[in-house]
Order: structure tokens, then sequence, then C-alpha cells
């Protein structure tokens, strides 16, 4: 299968254009970054640039999309975080639509929900997909526009869609290293988001599985992993520090954590059910020292 990866030279992008190219795909890579050492076909360009993004979809089957902005920008640059994320989505949907692309994968964020990073509690725990849509941040809402961009074409041009809503993505045995380590602002931040991570490996199965599987329109699929990425706090101890007073319908966090106390307040049973999806790897396993190359100083948080 022919596959365009939008942000094939980002974080995410590039580890996916090295994985679906080892699986035997026929990858093609877009990024405003210039390569010219790549061992599959690199395409630079801009996602604001519908023309380029056309041109670059010529004679692809599947899209997964990962181009996005990193993270709120400075001040001032908000409206590039929207344009690149649901302009550019908006350019990508286009011309996948054109081209006859048979689906799109975007690569979204637990962010599109609005209920993490502090600006908004969730409404109740432990998270879902069913929750309702919070943006607040400008990438909150870049991610959460990118999203309606992908469903308002499936209904129109009947093309599937299938988001993937990954916590922050972690790479072994970089990241966990600095888990493990002493930095109290890094374990701050880790908490602050209720410990939700997913390792790259998880996040690349995922793709693996939204590219092949039947039977979907439209749909979006919260990915986390079992536990949570501190072992300085239990789940209970976070949530009773940055979210006492957020329900549990259904369940209690007594309940939820009886078995194991480090477990991920976030519930990735839609993406269990719809893509036969469950997440394989933990930080607290022995690193594989064939996925070393790291993503970010403490992981990229999608």
């Amino acid at each position: 299968m022919r596959l365009l990866i939008t942000g094939g030279l980002g974080n995410v992008g590039r580890a996916a254009a090295v994985h679906l190219t080892a699986a035997g795909h026929d990858v093609v890579t877009f990024d405003r970054v210039t390569s010219h050492d790549l061992p599959w076909e690199h395409v630079t360009g801009d996602l604001r640039d519908a023309l380029g993004v056309r041109q670059a979809m010529r004679g692809v089957d599947a899209v997964v999309h990962a181009g996005t902005y990193p993270g709120d920008g400075e001040p001032g640059e908000e409206d590039a975080v929207l344009s690149i994320a649901a302009g550019g989505t908006w350019n990508v949907m286009t011309a996948a639509v054109e081209a006859g692309v048979s689906r799109v994968v975007y690569v979204s964020s637990v962010n599109a929900l609005g209920a993490i990073k502090n600006e908004h509690k969730p409404d109740f725990l432990p998270l879902t997909d069913r929750h309702p849509r919070n943006p607040v941040s400008i990438y909150q809402l870049g991610k959460h526009l990118s999203e309606e961009v992908c469903r308002s074409y499936t209904r129109r041009c009947g093309i599937p869609t299938i988001c993937l809503r990954p916590t922050l993505v972690a790479v072994a045995p970089d990241t966990y290293q600095l888990w493990r380590g002493d930095d109290p602002h890094l374990h701050e931040r880790l908490a602050a988001n209720f410990g939700a991570y997913i390792d790259r490996r998880d996040l690349l199965s995922a793709i693996d599985l939204a590219l092949a599987v039947e039977g979907i329109d439209h749909d979006g699929s919260l990915l986390a992993a079992r536990d949570i990425s501190t072992d300085r706090l239990t789940t209970a101890e976070i949530i009773e520090q940055y979210a006492p007073a957020v329900p549990w319908p259904g369940t209690s966090l007594a309940e939820w954590t009886r078995d194991d106390p480090y477990r991920s307040p976030f519930d990735c049973s839609h993406a269990a059910q719809r893509l036969g999806w469950t997440p394989k790897h933990s930080w607290r396993d022995t690193p594989s020292a064939d996925d070393a190359a790291p993503l970010t100083p403490h992981g990229d948080l999608r």
C-alpha cells in the first residue's frame, strides 16, 4: 500500500515511516523539513499549501496525518497553530477525497478532549472517549477542530477517518531513564497530566490497526498505557492532588485502583472494542535497546 505520512520527519511521523516501510508499505513523507538521505520518498512542503498537499497525495492509497504544530507556540503564534492544525487538515482531507484515498488516519491527541493540562478538569474519571469536548488552549482547539474536519468530510464525502488520541508519547529507553531520575519539575509535570502516557511502539501498533480495520466510518480512540508514568505518587495520590472533586460514575477511585495502585485513570476500552488495540508496553518493564531514538527530552506530549 502506498502511504502518505504528513509531518513525516517529526517525532511520531518519522517513527511511523520507519515502521511502515519495514512492514512493506511504499511510504512517502511530507514535511516542512527537507531531507535527501532517506530510504523512502520525501516531499518538502507545508500543510497550509493546498497545491503542495494535492501534489504529494497523487497515487496514494491511504494517509497517516501526523503533521501538527508543537504545542501552543509562543505569544503571537496562535494563527500558525490553528492554520496548520485545522487548515492543514482541511487541505489533507480535500486532497484525499480528490485523489480517491481509501482512508485517513489522523494522529490527534488526548488534548482534543480538553480535559487535561489543568485548563479544564475532567467532568468525570476514568477519562473516556465519551468525555464532552472542552478545548481551552489553542493547541487543544486545533486538535478538536481537526477532528471535526475529519468528521465533516466523512459525513459529506464518505471517506473513512480514524482519529487516534495518544497521550504523552514516550520512547524506550531514553524517556524512561529520565522518568527514573530525580527531576522534581518533571515528576510534577507528569502527575499534573494524571500520569498518562503511551509507549511509542503501542502508538505504532494502533496506526497499523487503524490502517487495516474495516467497518468504521469515523471514530476517535483514546490511547494510553495501562499504568501511570511515575512511581513517586500512586494514582489515588495524583487524583487527590489534582482532581479531588471529579466524580467516578459507575465505579470509584478505590475500586479502579484495587488491583493496581498505579493504574492509569484513562479508560481505553473504546480502542479495544473498535480497533482491537490494547497497550503492550510499560515504562516499568526493562527498556528495549532497539527503540532508543528519543522523541524529545521528556517525551512528546500529544
